[in-house]
């Protein structure tokens, strides 16, 4: 375990890492404005970037798991993540150097979660004399799931499981499992082949394991065939018109200034698109260069209408816009701005306004506690909505349950499958990827919404501001790519086709369950078995970190749902409590066992309640219960212990 890598090894590591980078779309502006591999295949490098670490790895120190793991992990986002350079560098005029080092940091942190999965479940495999290549899996899909959510909102970019999206057959699977689903199948294909070339004494694990995942492969493969037949080839369809208005970053960040301009772009490609017959229209996000209040009449006029005089069909207009709201700080009435999608009927009038909900960090706002240093990155910060039921449109004839998504909310699964089971039948989204250049970044964005129809289900209509536009099917087929940097009236015929999925139904089951799981393992591990996790003194302790745990949890929600501070806060509070957790559990450490115990129970609570902060985010009654039923439960506890003392006490 402490020889130390050869050189051949340590290359293979680093390769893998490059590999991973290049399992998702890469744009390189020298060679071509679009991905190097226009068949998609490179998505295949998902299933073997990580077997030269699951290798290597196996049965090292718990501190190389991590720094290796880290290491392959920000080669494989750094690759993957380089267009921030450009967005930080070009559009924000901030020095290269340090656009450089911000993709670099972003990835290393990023990667560190991922990182940290690999090393618990490299202490459980070594303290159970288990290959590593057995739990590893289970622990980086776990903690990547947990990226999700967290720290502030989730970063799930770059996700591996994403790379399946180009391959239709693998891709077909995220119907019944979701993307993270796919995630651990991707993981234990890359420790299968790991195991297949170790030469260690355990054969008939290995190949049991590798049976057990060639099996799991068959059983994808055939899923995924079944599933793609299930999409009907005749049903409704319609022509959507995708208004690419090819608007620079740099005139939309000057946007009152060339108002005139930028409006007159989109009502000469509108009037193309109605030409070509279009039955509804798309504005991409934020179209409109202006902060507008609801007034109808101008709305209709001077956004729809401009200077024609033709009939316009039902539209879907991005945005910002003003609206009163209280301030959960004053609890005062105060007028916010929100980035906005309108959708009007074949009359002009609004029929339905949903606000963005999940924002951008850094982008449309500034997380705490860094808006005192970098304020100036968000000159128009904006706040987060609330999300609405799906609004019935009528497009050619046909009524549908639509519902718009705004930019970065098609990254996370969540949102797609929410809206599908409240009724939603057809997706579009609207985006401004300008600040992307050419680079991978549109490929990438519009990659994730072909997982999301996969999830769902459900067609996804896409704009883009500067580029890339089309939509996606039902099984999360990409159609009619528009150009970067393109402007036109981008025409699109699309099939209204649906099918009901299984995630839909159970959402995140699998990933929820192999998290469950390995903190179980973790658990039973690092404390020396089920005896020492249920003995009578760990329990009481328990019952006490759980119940302040929970009760901080519901009093830090009550009517503060949306901050971020208090979500943020809560967040880096807990994983200080699995720090310590982890620390007091050395056996080094010379504590007495309860406290160890109560330390690291702590910190599994800490992951715990990420997850529950996710799950139950805007209803904390339902922790307001399971605490009361908690803190029922340990003053039982304590007034038996009461009484077997009297007890004890008077018989002596």
């Amino acid at each position: 375990m402490n020889q130390r890598l050869s050189l051949t090894t340590t290359l293979l590591m680093l390769v893998g890492g490059i590999l991973l980078g290049f399992s998702q779309p890469v744009v390189i502006e020298s060679f071509k404005p679009e991905p190097l591999d226009s068949s998609g295949l490179t998505g295949l490098l998902a299933l073997i970037g990580w077997a030269p670490y699951f290798y290597a790895m196996n049965r090292r120190s718990v501190k190389a798991s991590f720094w290796w793991g880290a290491l392959v992990g920000t080669i494989q986002h750094s690759i993957i993540f380089y267009w921030i350079a450009i967005a930080v560098s070009v559009f924000g005029h901030l020095p290269w150097v340090l656009g450089i080092f911000l993709t670099v940091l972003l990835s290393f942190v990023v990667s560190a979660i991922g990182a940290a999965g690999l090393a618990f479940a490299q202490h459980i495999a070594l303290k159970n004399n288990w290959p590593s290549y057995l739990v590893m899996p289970f622990g980086l899909a776990a903690f990547e799931f947990m990226r999700n959510y967290a720290p502030f909102g989730g970063y799930p970019w770059g996700m591996l499981g994403n790379s399946m999206a180009t391959i239709e057959v693998l891709r077909a699977g995220a119907a019944y499992i979701g993307s993270y689903g796919l995630l651990i199948i991707i993981l234990c294909v890359n420790a299968s082949i790991a195991a297949f070339f170790q030469r260690e004494a355990d054969r008939l694990i290995r190949k049991r394991f590798i049976a057990t995942t060639v099996g799991a492969c068959v059983l994808w493969l055939v899923i995924g065939s079944f599933h793609i037949g299930r999409l009907e080839t005749a049903h409704t369809s319609f022509k959507a018109g995708l208004l690419q208005g090819n608007i620079e970053q740099g005139i939309k960040n000057s946007a009152r200034q060339n108002r005139f301009f930028i409006m007159k772009r989109y009502h000469d490609i509108q009037d193309v698109a109605i030409d070509k017959g279009a039955d509804v229209l798309v504005w991409p996000e934020a179209a409109i260069p202006q902060i507008f209040q609801e007034d109808m009449k101008l709305f209709s006029k001077r956004v729809l209408q401009g200077d024609s005089d033709k009939d316009l069909p039902p539209s879907f207009v991005g945005g910002l816009s003003k609206d009163f709201y209280i301030d959960p700080y004053t609890l005062k009435k105060e007028l916010g701005i929100y980035n906005a999608v309108y959708l009007t009927d074949a009359t002009r009038h609004i029929q339905a306004r949903f606000n963005k909900v999940h924002l951008v960090p850094f982008g449309e706002y500034v997380p705490w506690p860094f808006s005192f240093l970098v304020a100036t990155v968000v000159p128009t910060p904006v706040l987060p909505g609330e999300k609405t039921k799906p609004a019935e449109m009528t497009i050619a004839g046909q009524s549908y349950q639509v519902v718009p998504t705004v930019c970065y909310e098609g990254v996370f699964p969540e949102i797609t499958r929410e809206y599908t089971a409240a009724g939603a039948e057809l997706f579009f989204n609207m985006t401004n990827d300008a600040w992307y250049g050419i680079s991978s970044a549109p490929f990438q964005h519009f990659l994730m919404y072909s997982m999301r129809s996969a999830e769902s289900g459900r067609p996804y209509i896409r704009v883009a501001n500067t580029g890339v536009s089309g939509w996606v099917d039902a099984l999360g087929n990409v159609h009619d790519l528009s150009q970067l940097y393109e402007t036109t009236a981008h025409i699109v015929h699309v099939n209204a086709a649906r099918i009901d999925t299984f995630f839909v139904k159970a959402g995140y089951l699998v990933p929820i369950l192999n998290l469950l799981f390995f903190l179980a393992l973790l658990t039973h591990t690092l404390m020396g078995g089920l005896r020492n996790v249920f003995n009578r003194k760990a329990l009481p302790l328990f019952c006490i970190v759980l119940s302040v745990g929970l009760t901080i949890y519901h009093v830090s929600q009550l009517g503060e749902s949306e901050r971020e501070s208090s979500a943020t806060i809560r967040q880096l509070l807990m994983c200080a409590a699995w720090l310590m957790g982890i620390f007091f559990a050395q056996p080094s450490y010379r504590l007495g066992k309860i406290l160890r115990n109560a330390f690291f129970l702590s910190g599994i609570l800490g992951i715990v309640m990420m997850l529950v902060s996710a799950l139950v985010y805007n209803n904390p009654s339902k922790l307001a219960f399971i605490n009361t039923l908690c803190s029922s439960g340990l003053l039982f506890y304590l007034s038996g212990e009461v009484k077997r003392l009297k007890r004890k006490s008077s018989q002596n």
